[in-house]
């Protein structure tokens, strides 16, 4: 068994339920077979497994399309959307798939989800992101920073839309998932209600 599939079954990881083929007509999540991270210090140790640290940003690309978008912020150089599909980070270690759109849990996978199913539209939400992503072109992923919150403040939002609801006597939750990048930049994750937020800051 690998590192992987061990780490999941060792910290009792949910995973959806959904066991029909993997996205044959498009994208869903129902069908993604990335695990559900809730807390912390799983979110820490399940990017190291994957191996992202060090690896370095060659292209990004979008799932699908992105269903709602936001200019660039008050904050110069700092930009910041919402999306609802994952986000794919194509690095010199592989393909990473990530979304955060639910409270307090983060999925990501590596080399899941075919290339087909990539947003190729030229949509002006899509011309704006691709303004934010071409900024982390040969970015290396440096480590992670893990922001938490109480049970109290992430019941508050939405979760559970995958079948996987927010149990209540965990250690902490998660807030934000910053990937920090070589350059001092951050690449940040985090939910509201049921849209994920990235932003570059």
């Amino acid at each position: 068994m690998d590192q992987i599939k061990q780490f999941i079954m060792d910290n009792h990881i949910q995973m959806v339920k959904d066991k029909d083929p993997l996205l044959k007509d498009g994208f869903s999540p129902y069908k993604w077979p990335a695990p559900v991270i809730q807390q912390p210090n799983h979110l820490k140790e399940y990017v190291q497994l994957l191996g992202i640290f060090d690896a370095v940003i060659q292209e990004v690309a979008m799932v699908e399309y992105p269903c709602m978008f936001g200019p660039p912020s008050i904050w110069e150089n700092a930009w910041s959307f919402e999306l609802c599909n994952p986000i794919v980070l194509i690095t010199t270690h592989g393909k990473f798939e990530i979304e955060y759109a639910e409270s307090s849990s983060v999925r990501i996978s590596k080399d899941c989800i075919p290339e087909k199913f990539y947003c190729s539209t030229e949509e002006l939400a899509c011309f704006h992101l691709q303004d934010l992503l071409s900024h982390l072109i040969g970015e290396k992923i440096t480590g992670i920073t893990v922001h938490e919150q109480t049970f109290n403040a992430a019941d508050f939002d939405f979760t559970g839309s995958c079948g996987i609801d927010l149990p209540d006597d965990l250690p902490s939750y998660i807030k934000e998932m910053q990937l920090r990048l070589e350059s001092g930049r951050l690449l940040s994750f985090s939910s509201d209600f049921d849209w994920g937020i990235i932003s570059l800051i």
